[in-house]
C-alpha cells in the first residue's frame, strides 16, 4: 500500500534547506501547509506541535527528527519533508539533525499509526539517509520514496515471519520514551503489562517467560511491553534508537528486549491509540 506516496507534496519537500532552528523550520512547514490547505489554523498548528516537541524530542535517531501530531486543525493529512546538510538545532540527544520528517494527521484517521511506523523504517535505512542528503530536488525524494513501497509491496506478497517483542524497563520513568520508539519503529498490537500481579502470574504460568523472573522480582515497578513485528533486527534496531536516547540496555539493570519467533498468530487489528 502506497501509504508514504499518498502524502507526497512537491511544495512540502525543501532539500537544502538554510534554516537552522527547528521552530523556525516548523513555522515554515506550518506557512506552506496553510497556503496548501492542510491545516486550518497555522499559528495553532505550530503552538501544538511545539507544545509536543517540549514534552519530549521526535528525534528518532542520529540526525532525525520526526515532529508528528493527530489534531482536529488538519483538515488533510501530510508529509512535510527537510532535508539540511549543515543541520538544524534540534534539541534533542544529538543537538542537531539532517533529516526532518514532519507529519499532520487528522484526529480521527485511523492509519496514524501506520503511517508513523512506515516513516521510520524507510528512515531506518543507511542507504536511504545517505541518498536524502544527497538529493537536490524533491524528485529525487520522492522516488526514493517509490522505490521503497515498491519493495514493501512485493514484500508483502509473501508470507513474513511473525517476531513477539517482549520488553521490559526496569525504570518505569522511561517507560513512556520507549513504548513510543517501540511503536514508531513498527511494533504491532502493543500490551502494557505492568500490575505486579499481572507480571508475577505471567511469569509462572507462561514457561517461555519463566526467563524474565529474576528480572521481574528485582524490580517490582519494572513495566512490561509486549508486541509483534516482522523485522528480524527489531530488537538491535530499538536498542540502537534507545541508545540514542540515553536508554542504554546493555548496562546492567535497565532491561531487556527478546525477540522470538512466532509460529502463529490468531487475532491483531490493532487499536487506534495517541503516542
Amino acid at each position: 500500500m502506497n501509504v508514504l506516496q499518498n502524502l507526497i507534496n512537491r511544495d512540502l519537500i525543501i532539500t537544502d534547506c538554510k534554516i537552522k532552528d527547528k521552530k523556525d523550520v516548523i513555522s515554515k512547514i506550518s506557512e506552506i501547509s496553510f497556503s496548501k490547505g492542510y491545516i486550518r489554523n497555522k499559528q495553532f498548528f505550530l503552538k501544538e506541535i511545539l507544545d509536543r516537541e517540549n514534552e519530549i524530542s521526535t528525534e528518532i535517531s542520529q540526525g532525525i527528527g520526526m515532529p508528528h501530531i493527530k489534531s482536529d486543525n488538519i483538515t488533510k493529512n501530510f508529509m512535510a519533508i527537510i532535508i539540511s546538510k549543515k543541520g538544524i538545532n534540534y534539541g534533542g540527544f544529538h543537538h542537531k539533525v539532517n533529516i526532518m520528517f514532519c507529519v499532520g494527521v487528522n484526529k480521527d484517521n485511523k492509519a496514524y499509526l501506520n503511517i508513523i511506523a512506515k516513516i521510520a523504517r524507510f528512515l531506518s535505512k543507511e542507504n536511504v539517509k545517505k541518498s536524502l542528503l544527497n538529493a537536490d530536488v524533491p524528485d529525487d525524494v520522492i522516488k526514493l520514496i517509490t522505490d521503497f513501497e515498491k519493495v514493501e509491496i512485493n514484500i508483502d506478497k509473501i508470507k513474513k515471519q511473525k517476531y513477539l517483542a517482549t520488553i521490559i524497563i526496569n525504570n518505569v520513568d522511561n517507560f513512556d520514551k520507549v513504548m513510543e520508539l517501540s511503536i514508531e519503529i513498527g511494533l504491532k498490537n502493543p500490551t502494557i503489562i505492568d500490575s505486579i500481579y499481572g507480571i508475577r502470574k505471567m511469569f509462572f504460568n507462561i514457561p517461555f517467560l519463566s526467563s524474565f523472573l529474576l528480572s521481574g522480582n528485582k524490580n517490582t515497578s519494572s513495566k512490561i511491553l509486549v508486541g509483534v513485528t516482522e523485522d528480524k533486527e527489531y530488537a538491535r534496531i530499538l536498542a540502537g534508537n534507545l541508545k540514542n536516547e540515553g536508554i542504554d540496555l546493555e548496562k546492567e539493570g535497565q532491561g531487556i528486549i527478546l525477540l522470538q519467533k512466532l509460529e502463529d498468530m490468531i487475532g491483531g487489528n490493532d487499536e487506534v491509540i495517541d503516542i
